[in-house]
């Protein structure tokens, strides 16, 4: 309906402009000639309704056109909604499955590595067989990482709302050079048939370590892939929450989804965490010190739980020194697991200190309680202070003449100042209000704010209204003297008419 009162406004302005041409135009042939005839005046009239009726199609073709971008403009956005919709659905699958198969690939090669340990570090038939497996795990996981790259660099080109020339191309964007450094990290692995022993003398003995053994020690750094997943499967990733984030200008990635978990739920995310960091430092120092402390019968990391004792203790800064590393490689290990240690132990601090601490709510409902407790409390030794003072007036009254009056009525005296003592203090207690005076300036503060940015919000839309009506009053005065001036036209038309008949 908006549509159709549109063009007939527009129909009705083309009219209007063709009576306009036929005013301004030459009134000769609107005259009678020297002759008395009138042969030029129908020739004008219909030049005028021939050109009016251009200027009306005209109009209506604008119309038309204009129609048919917004309407090519509206398919084409909807069109880019669901293409970034549909990749990242296909996104979401191919990371799942990026994740589980570079986990496979690392769990098979740390198998493969303690195999190889058990036989006295020989290959048999499952461990090549267990390495081919890892290889076709890692180029099918190459594979989609490139595939990852492209489709997410597709999603990048489609949400910037710049020129395509001004896109830069796939090798000169982030996404390419990600891609390089997640290729080079995955492809990391120890294929079927290849056979290296490295030999090293450090620190007074003589660390031996097979090429599958580092392989596999580099390959636990396949870990990052998990977080790939907190892009999918948490709620501050979700539609709704992409959707909020646009509207404030952030996003909805992996990283808000970690900070958001690590608000609201911190435990979700802190003993994974711990527990992820201790298996993976464990593994790693124990491949590296297992083959070089055989000599010591104190430092025997073949027990794997030898070698997570000695991550767990370095991780909390404790060192009983029972445990330590005696190669350069672990050595270097241990240190960043105490670095690694320290950002976490910083993190669980930060997190216990807010678990503990009150909401607003919750501080109100304490200091309430507390109020009605010291109240209570106020009350109750007024009660006892009078109880007492009437049992030493009747006392004294009764025992006056007795000699040791004097001590007991001490007595009842030092019990009168302690209770009069906490019934003060519990009366002052009771007296202070259930919110602190720098919170009530907060709360005062938070609804002033508020109500300023609502009066702000309402005035910016009666500035916008306001523009509005002044462009409807003007468009409106144009289309009045438009009928002014058609309304005269036809005027002049009815007396030239009635001039002729």
């Amino acid at each position: 309906m908006a549509a159709i009162r549109a063009g007939l406004l527009n129909q009705g302005l083309g009219q209007f402009h063709g009576l306009n041409y036929y005013k301004n135009s030459n009134f000769q042939g609107r005259h009678p000639s020297e002759d008395g005839g009138f042969e030029s005046q129908s020739e004008s009239d219909s030049d005028d309704s021939s050109v009016g009726s251009r200027l009306v199609q005209r109009q209506s073709q604008n119309y038309a056109e204009n129609i048919a971008s917004i309407e090519k403009r509206r398919v084409l956005i909807t069109k880019k909604h669901q293409f970034i919709e549909k990749t990242e659905k296909n996104l979401k699958i191919l990371d799942t499955f990026i994740v589980l198969i570079g986990i496979a690939g690392t769990i098979a090669a740390n198998i493969e590595s303690e195999m190889y340990y058990r036989n006295n570090s020989e290959d048999n038939d499952y461990s090549a067989g267990i390495r081919a497996l890892v290889t076709l795990t890692t180029i099918i996981l190459l594979v989609m990482i490139a595939i990852h790259a492209m489709l997410d660099y597709k999603i990048f080109k489609e949400k910037r709302e710049a020129p395509e020339e001004d896109v830069p191309d796939f090798i000169f964007s982030n996404n390419f050079w990600i891609m390089i450094i997640e290729l080079v990290l995955n492809a990391v692995h120890c294929p079927p048939g290849v056979h290296k022993v490295f030999v090293s003398e450090q620190l007074g003995g003589t660390l031996t370590v097979s090429i599958n053994e580092v392989c596999a020690a580099i390959m636990l750094l396949r870990v990052y892939l998990l977080v790939k997943l907190f892009r999918y499967y948490t709620k501050w990733t979700s539609i709704h929450s992409k959707k909020t984030c646009e509207t404030y200008g952030a996003q909805a990635n992996w990283l808000f989804s970690i900070k958001s978990i690590l608000k609201v739920q911190p435990f979700y995310i802190l003993i994974p965490l711990i527990l992820i960091s201790i298996t993976i430092f464990s593994i790693s120092v124990r491949i590296f010190e297992r083959h070089f402390a055989l000599s010591s019968s104190s430092q025997d990391y073949s027990y794997i739980w030898n070698s997570a004792w000695l991550v767990m203790l370095t991780m909390t800064t404790v060192g009983y020194g029972d445990f330590f590393p005696r190669t350069h490689i672990g050595r270097f290990i241990t240190v960043l697991a105490c670095i690694w240690g320290i950002f976490i132990i910083s993190m669980m601090i930060v997190t216990l200190s807010n678990f503990i601490l009150f909401t607003n709510e919750e501080d109100r409902s304490f200091e309430y309680m507390k109020k009605v407790k010291a109240l209570k409390a106020s009350r109750r030794y007024a009660k006892l202070y009078i109880k007492k003072q009437l049992e030493r007036y009747l006392y004294y009254r009764k025992y006056k003449l007795d000699t040791d009056v004097n001590l007991v009525m001490e007595e009842m005296n030092l019990l009168i100042k302690f209770y009069f003592k906490k019934f003060k203090e519990n009366r002052d207690e009771a007296k202070f209000s259930d919110i602190s005076a720098a919170e009530m300036l907060t709360v005062l503060n938070e609804r002033i704010n508020m109500q300023v940015y609502s009066i702000r919000k309402h005035l910016n839309q009666a500035l916008k209204i306001n523009e509005n009506l002044n462009v409807a009053v003007s468009s409106q005065n144009k289309i009045k003297e438009n009928l002014d001036s058609s309304i005269k036209h036809l005027q002049d038309l009815r007396r030239i008419t009635n001039f002729i008949s």
